[in-house]
Formats: structure tokens, sequence, C-alpha cells
């Protein structure tokens, strides 16, 4: 039955999730195809000449350079929505009713609705992180790669993992806020939906102020935290004390502390929806 709910509700997330990867992917795939060399040369005054592609070819290039901007930021908050608006229809609007019929435990909702997120937020990544890659096989494509972090000389496939995994967690996390918000302004009767906003927002506030507390204690026994929170280095100095091993550190503390506050949040959305649901 768990397998049957996440199936239904990946269905209804991904119906407008899957056009955006695949706008995506084609933006990335004709972004390399428009992209172009300005090779430049000395005229016999030594002066610098360089050989200027077509106009029409230069907006094209821009145009997707900008779109897969755009649609990455829509792929991103279009399944987190979708993820929300499943999660209340189904618990809280009028489907409730048949929802919660059915011969199985909240329990078993809950973790329907967790997995469903894990799943949709693996799979907007996924798109992400091989827009990315597709983008590395032109010079323009990897500097447009450099802007989300991925590209970088002398990353090592270890950074990226972290990054990735970094990545997943802040994401999964702001997915569940939202269902706690959901699930606490349910509980009331009048606004709802205001309720919920307020409510999410504030739980993913408090999860970003546990963070900043963790790294402040972290400071008091790692001296390259200290330096990165409180002091002013000069930029070489700076280059030599956050390198890419300091970054993977660092990067690898906020995903366990991201980890940490999901499976708080779980088991606390667990208890909220045992104690009852409040249907609309």
């Amino acid at each position: 039955m768990l397998a049957k709910l996440i199936k239904y509700d990946l269905k209804f997330i991904l119906k407008t999730v899957a056009i955006y990867a695949v706008i995506l992917l084609c933006c990335a795939a004709l972004f390399n195809m428009t992209a172009y060399d300005t090779p430049c040369w000395l005229d016999d005054n030594y002066m610098p000449v360089c050989d200027e592609p077509p106009v029409l070819l230069q907006i094209t290039h821009t145009i997707f350079w900008n779109a897969i901007f755009a649609v990455i930021i829509g792929l991103l908050l279009n399944s987190v929505i979708r993820t929300w608006i499943r999660f209340k229809i189904n618990l809280f609007s009028d489907e409730g009713y048949l929802t919660n019929t059915l011969p199985i435990t909240r329990k078993t909702l809950w973790a329907s609705k967790f997995f469903s997120a894990i799943i949709v937020t693996l799979l907007v990544i996924g798109t992400i992180a091989i827009t990315l890659s597709i983008l590395q096989l032109t010079p323009s494509g990897k500097d447009l790669a450099i802007t989300f972090g991925f590209g970088m000389p002398d990353a090592t496939p270890i950074f990226y993992l972290v990054y990735l995994f970094t990545f997943f967690t802040q994401y999964l996390y702001a997915t569940i806020c939202g269902f706690t918000g959901i699930t606490i302004g349910s509980k009331t009767n009048n606004h709802r939906n205001f309720r919920a906003v307020i409510c999410g927002f504030a739980v993913y506030i408090i999860g970003i102020l546990i963070m900043l507390g963790c790294f402040r204690v972290w400071a008091n026994f790692d001296t390259s935290i200290h330096a990165m929170l409180f002091d002013a280095k000069p930029p070489q100095i700076a280059h030599e004390i956050f390198n890419q091993d300091f970054m993977i550190m660092v990067l690898t503390g906020i995903g366990a502390i991201y980890t940490v506050l999901i499976t708080t949040l779980y088991f606390i959305n667990r208890k909220l929806l045992n104690d009852g649901i409040n249907l609309d």
C-alpha cells in the first residue's frame, strides 16, 4: 500500500515537474549547439582583432543562457509547490475524507508523503546535475556551470558528491518545513493557509538559527571555522585556508545538520498527524 500511495503522489507531482525537466535539458543542449568561439589576433599594427560570430547566433546563445537560469528556478519552485499542494489536498481537503478512510495507519500516510518528497528531490537534483554535466562540453557552458558551483578547477568527485548531498538536504528540509506548516495550520479553524505559511517559515528560520548556533559552537574547536565566521583575512591567506578540503568539511557539516533537522521534523510531523487531522 505504501508503494501505491507514493505512486499516486509522484503521478500528481511529476505531471508538471517533468515538463520543466525536459525543457531544462533541451535548453542545455541548444545552449551548447549555439556556442561559439571568438578567435582574436594582432594585426600589422599590433592591435587586437577579433572575429565576431553572427549577431543572431550571439542573441540566441544569450537567450538560452538566461533560459537555463529561469527554468532551473522554475523547476525548483514548481516541484516543491506541487509537493506541498499534493500533501494538503490529499490529507486536509475534501479528498482527505477518502484518504483517511483507507485501511492504513497515519504513520503510513505520512511515510508516503515523506518518501515522495525524497524521490522528487532526488529527481530534481539529478536533472540539474545532468544539465550541468551537459554544459561541460563547451567552454561557455563551463563558465555557466561554474556559477552553480560545477566545473571548478581541480574539483574532485568527492567535492561534487558532498555538494549534491548538501543541496539535497537543504532542499528537502525546506519541503518538510512546508509540510510542518500545513499540518500545524490545519489544526486551526480560521486562516489556515496564512497560518500554514507563517508556521512553515518560522520552522525554517528556527532550523537556520540552530545551524548558525552549531557553527558557532564548532568555531570554538576549529580555528578555520572561526576564521570563516569572524576573521577578516587577506585574499591570499583566505585562499590558503578555505581550500577544497575545507569546503568539503563545511558542506559535510551543513548536510549533517540538515539531516538531523529533517529527522527531527519527520517524527514531529508523524506525531502531529497521529494526534488528529482537521479537514477543510
